[in-house]
């Protein structure tokens, strides 16, 4: 099992690095869509015979014995399969539509964008929107902060948590709004204004910071918060190296470690100040660890075991406009593995997330592994595309927006990844701001 384990995973790493250095002068978004594939999901689920006694104790809501050798075999050829042919058609469409990339290094300042009528129009819109965000962004923190005022009285920080996560779930704008639209304007202003150096300027863009951040971790989920921290980073390397996409993996290489601790650190400080409670201080660190790489690798796992052992393959049964479209019943294929595999909770239904490799898996078994996974590889490589020069703000704006998309493809469906956690709007924001003219042409 365990020689299995570490077979499965070189070669899956072999996949990784060779497609990296066949393009890597274009594959700046593959290489972080298989990063944080193999953070999330990929190394968890095929080295699971070597932490599921660790599993066993920081997931010990989930019955992690149903989990049967026959379904980690095939969550991990899975794994591998999917991620092959994810980088296969990647590397063959490179091949295909091989584009000149240029190698000198541009600065993003976005006075120099050969279209200045265009580049003003951007800071226009960004600097009427941007206060507007904020103002919402206030409210939402103040109404947060008094429905914890008035759950005090129960002194259960658990029913806080709950409260407030339902508060900004119950409306789907309300939470596309706190969770995307919010840090994606807060990062398109950092672009924009990268070359402003005024003192003003510099602490309206830290007010910004806080009202975001805080409001993130107000909706009570960590992977926003997250997101937001992956994004700053990878903006930090590109304007460290000029914005420059072919030096973004050594940027990342060399300051990555450091970006690693911090986030652990933050995620620690929450799990104290949220009501958890441990003897041992080294343990919040454990929790955090344990939540980002072992957290979606489970799903990965139960979803292997579940289909279709205990329920048949869903097909698109679990997408909401297609259900409305056809009028079929709408599948949640996240709740029903979830309550499947879990011991105890306190709502009657529970619920796990799934990366896209898996959700795939759900569709209709190996078929739609190998289908989506082609799609997939050709849906990241028109995103390089789009992206290839960063030398002006709208495309580094949209190779940000694109690296939380690609996120969300190692969180959830594609489906959910657009639709649900809100990738149609950082597209449809970026239009607004880059594409609509907020002035009239000279």
């Amino acid at each position: 099992m365990t020689f299995f384990s570490i077979v499965v995973t070189l070669i899956t790493l072999i996949f990784v690095v060779s497609t990296y250095l066949i393009n890597r002068r274009v594959g700046s978004l593959l290489m972080l869509y298989n990063v944080m594939n193999l953070v999330f999901v990929g190394l968890g689920t095929m080295l699971w015979p070597f932490w599921a006694d660790i599993a066993a104790i920081a997931f010990s809501n989930f019955n992690l014995a149903a989990v049967s050798y026959d379904a980690y075999v095939r969550a991990s050829l899975i794994f591998l399969v999917g991620t092959a042919i994810v980088n296969i058609m990647y590397t063959l469409l490179y091949g295909l539509i091989r584009q000149n990339i240029p190698k000198k290094a541009y600065s993003c300042d976005i006075s120099q964008s050969r279209e200045n009528t265009n580049s003003v129009s951007a800071k226009k819109a960004i600097n009427f929107l941007m206060p507007l965000f904020l103002v919402l962004g206030i409210l939402h923190i103040g109404n947060q902060i008094s429905l914890a005022f008035e759950l005090n009285s129960a002194k259960d920080a658990y029913s806080v948590f709950l409260a407030g996560r339902e508060s900004v779930g119950a409306n789907y704008f309300y939470h596309i709004f706190v969770q995307t639209i919010l840090p994606a304007g807060f990062l398109t202003f950092l672009i924009v204004h990268d070359a402003d150096k005024r003192f003003w300027m510099r602490i309206y863009m830290y007010t910004q910071g806080c009202v975001v951040v805080v409001s993130l971790i107000l909706i009570f989920r960590k992977g926003p918060l997250l997101l937001l921290f992956v994004q700053l980073f990878i903006l930090f390397i590109l304007k460290s190296y000029s914005y420059d996409k072919a030096r973004l993996l050594s940027g990342l290489v060399s300051k990555g470690p450091i970006f690693v601790v911090v986030c652990l650190g933050i995620l620690s400080a929450l799990y104290v100040f949220s009501g958890f409670s441990h003897d041992d201080p080294l343990e919040y660190l454990f929790v955090s660890v344990s939540r980002i790489v072992g957290r979606l690798s489970l799903p990965a796992l139960f979803y292997a075991e579940y289909f279709p052992k205990v329920d048949d393959f869903y097909g698109l049964e679990n997408v909401r406009l297609f259900s409305k479209i056809f009028g079929f019943d709408l599948i949640s294929d996240t709740a029903l593995v979830g309550t499947y595999f879990e011991r105890h909770t306190l709502f009657d239904i529970s619920s796990v997330a799934s990366s896209a490799l898996y959700d795939f898996y759900g569709i209709n078994g190996w078929y739609s592994v190998i289908l989506g996974s082609l799609f997939l590889g050709t849906i990241i490589y028109v995103f390089d595309l789009l992206t290839q020069n960063l030398r002006i703000a709208k495309n580094a704006t949209l190779f940000i927006f694109l690296t939380g998309i690609i996120y969300y493809f190692t969180q959830a469906s594609l489906f959910r990844s657009f639709a649900g956690y809100g990738g149609v709007f950082y597209l449809a924001l970026w239009f607004v701001v880059f594409k609509f003219r907020w002035v009239r042409a000279k």
